[in-house]
């Protein structure tokens, strides 16, 4: 994505800081995470590589791209942690739609121009005492870049892309941090976090 870039728009990052006691990846996982994402790539080369897509185009595409290879209520959960339970069932909801259009808002501009001479090489993988997958990588363009792919398998099976690493940095631990900083300090409610991103998606529209 940043690629990428529409994997980070669902982020949940709690993977790759447990890389110490984490264990070899199943064979299968792994096999089916490197076609997942290789997948991903290609289908954001087409659709992005050296080119500007419209607004609303580019929007749509990124919603295509979350909803065949991620989860957004595993990501949405992953982001509020343990404030994820003390919101009500209505509030959950309209998080899981917020944070979408937040990241879509927040990094959508960034798969402009695209380059469309990327590669990727896996480097190794594992598997972390949660359950979930790391694969390790190198991106190539102009240089190498370290990226760390999550993956999670859903309640029902499915394996999706829970969070991408760049550089060590992954967006669903940042989103995690600047969301839980905002519920904290309007009295724990998450009613503020849900303003707070209406405020910022309305002014990522008005900037468009």
């Amino acid at each position: 994505m940043s690629f990428f870039h529409p994997i980070r728009v669902l982020a949940s990052a709690l993977a790759v800081t447990a890389c110490l006691a984490a264990a070899p990846a199943l064979a299968d996982d792994v096999t089916d995470g490197q076609a997942m994402v290789k997948d991903l790539m290609d289908s954001a080369i087409k659709d992005f590589g050296g080119k500007k897509v419209p607004a609303e185009q580019r929007d749509a595409l990124v919603h295509g791209y979350i909803e065949k290879y991620g989860s957004v209520p595993l990501s949405a959960q992953d982001i509020l942690g343990r404030y994820w339970t003390r919101a009500t069932p209505e509030e959950q909801t309209e998080f899981e739609a917020l944070a979408v259009d937040y990241a879509i808002g927040s990094w959508g501009k960034q798969l402009d121009d695209m380059p469309v001479d990327q590669s990727i090489t896996f480097t190794s993988s594992e598997t972390t005492p949660e359950g979930r997958i790391v694969l390790h990588s190198l991106v190539v363009n102009t240089d190498m870049t370290p990226v760390d792919w999550q993956l999670a398998h859903t309640p029902e099976g499915k394996l999706v892309l829970a969070d991408v690493a760049i550089n060590g940095a992954a967006m669903v631990q940042t989103m995690k941090a600047d969301f839980t900083t905002i519920i904290r300090s309007n009295g724990g409610k998450v009613s503020a976090l849900l303003d707070a991103l209406k405020t910022k998606i309305a002014s990522y529209k008005t900037a468009q």
